[in-house]
């Protein structure tokens, strides 16, 4: 009984820290890519295209990130953090899809307040959500 109760928090919080890493990264990877492609134009004039590996990290996040929401939302206690997760991944897939598609010119700020908040709020679901023995209850502070 014991076993079970400790794996579930510890997915839990495994989850979720994945998840915050994950967004995270995405972040810095997405504030890293115009310094790196202005450093790669002084040596190679390839103008805004770079390696593929670089434009293929945008989607390897994002299913991180939708894997990392869907066992945060089998392990958490709380029902509308996986729903906000879930609406705010949806919105920063759309983000990256119109950003590789150039449909509607939009300010990368909005890419870094998706991928923060994220972020966020898996530390949040970290702190205030999680399950002792066989109840799963807020944390009041």
């Amino acid at each position: 009984m014991f076993k079970s109760n400790k794996s579930k928090l510890s997915l839990h919080y495994k989850s979720d820290l994945f998840g915050s890493a994950a967004s995270t990264l995405c972040m810095v990877h997405c504030i890293a890519t115009p310094f790196i492609f202005m450093a790669n134009t002084v040596h190679v004039s390839c103008g805004s295209t770079g390696p593929v590996w670089w434009h293929s990290l945008d989607f390897i996040f994002l299913m991180i990130g939708l894997i990392a929401i869907r066992k945060t939302q089998q392990s958490s206690s709380s029902q509308w953090i996986p729903n906000i997760m879930y609406i705010n991944w949806t919105l920063l897939a759309l983000f990256i899809f119109n950003e590789k598609l150039s449909f509607i010119p939009l300010p990368a700020m909005i890419l870094y307040l998706l991928a923060g908040s994220l972020a966020t709020l898996h530390i949040y679901n970290i702190n205030y959500y999680s399950c002792h023995d066989t109840k799963c209850y807020i944390h009041h502070t």
